[in-house]
């Protein structure tokens, strides 16, 4: 399953077409890239929005709940 995924705290989404890494060095094709390599870009794993007919907010962090 693809990872989404966030970086300065922004909605998630997919990665990326292009990543930049630590050393410098671009990866390409986001079909590929590994976790560690997603957190070594400055992204975050994000688990997807809960299924439950409920509606989320993301608060730059994690999922919040939206009460009615």
């Amino acid at each position: 399953m693809p990872f989404l995924v966030s970086k300065n705290r922004n909605i998630p989404s997919f990665p990326p077409h292009r990543i930049r890494l630590s050393s410098g060095l671009t990866r390409t094709d986001n079909n590929t890239f590994t976790e560690a390599e997603l957190i070594d870009a400055g992204f975050v794993i994000v688990s997807p929005m809960p299924n439950d007919g409920s509606n989320y907010n993301w608060d730059g962090e994690k999922w919040i709940k939206i009460m009615d």
